[in-house]
């Protein structure tokens, strides 16, 4: 059997799409990486807001037991009862 060669065109064609699959495989994992990194971050939130509502339903139970019922301003902390 006879053996065949491509053309050095042909060949640096496909060297250069090897190439560019290479930068597009590299670029996936680069994203891939980064969402990993943006996933665990919003975990994190996730479980501080989840303490934060905790946190005000104390704060809002204490502050009715010992006022009772109404509305507070922040601004000056006056509370008025409803």
């Amino acid at each position: 059997m006879e053996k065949q060669f491509i053309t050095e065109e042909e060949k640096a064609k496909l060297a250069e799409f090897r190439q560019r699959e290479e930068q597009i495989i590299i670029g996936l994992g680069q994203i891939e990486y980064q969402i990993q990194i943006l996933e665990l971050d919003k975990d994190l939130l996730t479980e501080s807001l989840s303490q934060l509502r905790k946190d005000q339903t104390t704060l809002g139970q204490q502050l009715t037991e010992k006022y009772g019922d109404g509305n507070v301003n922040l601004d000056t902390g006056e509370f008025t009862k409803v």
